[in-house]
């Protein structure tokens, strides 16, 4: 059965807007219990000291302005003038891990949430494979599936690769942050 991708997108912001009302050890147990009832099998993992009492990754606080204050990918994109396919695939890689809260992202979720607000990338693939050649790794290959060249290969999205999204967010107007590709 295949999802509407805006369907897809609609759940994901309703359970965010419903989780994010509860503790941490709430959230895991809600998770939890739901992903036995639809069958999925890798859970949630218990959160952690550090997940209830979270770090900034980037001086943030000066202006006011997070990730997580964002409804969408398409409102980061625009407010960080991501223009090149790097700086787009990593805004909303960034958008999902932190505001919705997915830790293990394909290059097909990353891929359909660029396709619904109308921007192409060629290669999805090779563009995350670039954001992990750099150094820092902005993003890094957690697992794969299959045994195909194109098997189904699971990202994440590290420290360097937010703080980079939140720099360019938090750049002054008069001063424009340096693309990734740059």
């Amino acid at each position: 059965m295949e999802t509407n991708p805006d369907e897809e997108i609609n759940a994901m912001q309703e359970i965010y807007s419903i989780l994010k009302k509860i503790d941490p050890e709430a959230q895991y147990r809600v998770l939890k219990y739901i992903s036995g009832r639809v069958g999925i099998v890798t859970a949630p993992t218990k959160p952690t000291e550090s997940d209830k009492d979270p770090k900034p990754a980037a001086d943030h606080e000066a202006d006011g302005t997070s990730i997580e204050d964002f409804d969408s990918s398409s409102e980061l994109l625009s407010r960080i003038d991501a223009s090149t396919q790097a700086d787009k695939v990593l805004a909303v890689a960034v958008f999902l891990q932190k505001k919705m809260g997915i830790t293990e992202l394909t290059g097909q979720q990353i891929n359909k949430e660029l396709f619904n607000m109308g921007h192409r990338v060629s290669n999805i693939t090779d563009v995350i494979t670039s954001l992990m050649e750099r150094k820092p790794q902005l993003m890094v290959q957690l697992k794969k599936r299959g045994t195909s060249k194109q098997g189904r290969k699971d990202y994440k999205v590290t420290t360097a690769g937010i703080n980079c999204v939140e720099q360019k967010l938090n750049a002054s107007p008069n001063r424009e942050a340096e693309s990734i590709d740059s």
